[in-house]
C-alpha cells in the first residue's frame, strides 16, 4: 500500500544488507559471534565494514533516501536485566552514533507494564548519572 509503514530489513549477510537497500527504509543488524540464520556479527569493526557496504550499495542503486539502521548494542541482552553498565552502554551508543546507527535497542525484561515501567526509569536514571 502507499503510503506503507516504514519497513525494516534484518540480517548480518550481504544478501540481508541488498534486500534493506533495495526494499526497506531501515536496516537492523544485530549482534552474534557465531553464523548460522545470518553471518557473525561481534564487534564495532564487523559493524563498520558492513555499513560501509551498505553505503556502497546505496551508492550502487542510487538510492537518494537514507537507510537507517537499527542496532542492540553488543553486550545487551534480550534475556536478562540489562548486560551492561550505564557508563558502558553511553559510551557504546555514542560510537554507534558516530558509525551511523540511528536507532537503538534496549529491551528491558519486566513481569509487568508496571514492572517495565520501572525499569525503564531506573535505566534513565543511571544513563543521566553517567551524562552529567
Amino acid at each position: 500500500q502507499r503510503p506503507h509503514p516504514p519497513l525494516w530489513v534484518g540480517g548480518n549477510g550481504e544478501h540481508a544488507i541488498r534486500r534493506a537497500v533495495r526494499y526497506g527504509n531501515g536496516w537492523s543488524p544485530f549482534p552474534t559471534s557465531r553464523s548460522g540464520v545470518t553471518a557473525a556479527l561481534a564487534d564495532m569493526a564487523s559493524l563498520e565494514q558492513r555499513i560501509s557496504l551498505a553505503r556502497s550499495y546505496c551508492e550502487e542503486a542510487g538510492r537518494q533516501q537514507a537507510l537507517d539502521i537499527c542496532m542492540v548494542p553488543f553486550g545487551w541482552s534480550m534475556t536478562d536485566r540489562g548486560g551492561l553498565e550505564p557508563a558502558a552502554l553511553v559510551e557504546q551508543l555514542r560510537q554507534l552514533g558516530e558509525l551511523g546507527v540511528t536507532w537503538a535497542v534496549l529491551a528491558l525484561e519486566a513481569d509487568s507494564a508496571d514492572h517495565y515501567r520501572e525499569r525503564l526509569q531506573q535505566l534513565r536514571e543511571q544513563v543521566l548519572e553517567v551524562l552529567d
